[in-house]
């Protein structure tokens, strides 16, 4: 038999605190959202507006409101530019930076344009580029702005921790823990838990769906992960109970 097969050989992910807060959390029950739509574009629409948000559109920001910030992997198309420029409203931030590609800063500013006069977008919303914001002369963007609220647009940018803008983040949230923080991708899970345990937890520091350590996000990624080595693929044991 292969070492491998062995199952007794196999590390298990074990019951601890934090599986028992995850399991503890509420689970939403999927619907239509069509009347939180009708709601949530009356109170956030211009009065001569004529747009109307998407159900996942209203269903984002509402929750960016009760929860302070939002995880959110919303697919091409999903209508994530909108809500990236209406979170500062909903969170009457003073100081909001958006952070997104620069190849997507001009359309964002023409979109941004066009959009506010169907929607009640704050104009004190901030623009950087996460290329900008990774080279050595960007080392205290922060320090000279320092945002309370950070909307990463195209959020997987932020995925690992050793390249230099996400060092900076990593850094600022540490020192500004009570910074609000939304991040918006429609890739951001498609491979490892290890890409976005740490951006959901600056999202959602009081109630992130992940575990508070890195010690448990990495035992928690050798049994969910896509591509982990045979030899250290764990058996997922309590995880099966989420």
């Amino acid at each position: 038999m292969n070492p491998v097969d062995k199952p007794w050989r196999r590390k298990t992910v074990q019951e601890t605190p934090e599986v028992r807060r995850i399991r503890a959390m509420p689970c939403r029950v999927p619907g239509d959202n069509e009347d939180l739509a009708r709601d949530m574009t009356a109170l956030l629409k211009t009065p001569c507006g004529t747009m109307g948000l998407r159900p996942v559109q209203a269903l984002a920001l509402h929750d960016i409101g009760v929860a302070g910030g939002l995880f959110g992997p919303i697919r091409v198309g999903g209508g994530k530019t909108l809500i990236s420029l209406l979170a500062p409203y909903i969170l009457e931030s003073r100081s909001p930076l958006l952070l997104l590609p620069a190849a997507l800063i001009d359309k964002t500013q023409r979109d941004l344009r066009e959009l506010s006069k169907h929607w009640r977008i704050p104009r004190n919303i901030r623009m950087l580029s996460y290329e900008m914001l990774g080279r050595v002369q960007s080392a205290g963007t922060f320090a000279h702005y320092p945002p309370d609220l950070i909307v990463a647009d195209e959020a997987h940018r932020l995925k690992n921790k050793k390249a230099g803008v996400t060092r900076r983040v990593v850094r600022f949230m540490k020192e500004h823990p009570k910074t609000h923080f939304v991040a918006i991708s429609g890739t951001i899970m498609s491979r490892s838990i290890r890409d976005f345990a740490h951006i959901i937890r600056w999202c959602l520091p009081k109630g992130a769906p992940v575990p508070i350590t890195e010690g448990e996000v990495e035992e928690w990624g050798d049994a969910l992960d896509e591509r982990v080595n045979p030899l250290k693929r764990s058996d997922p044991g309590a995880l099966l109970t989420l």
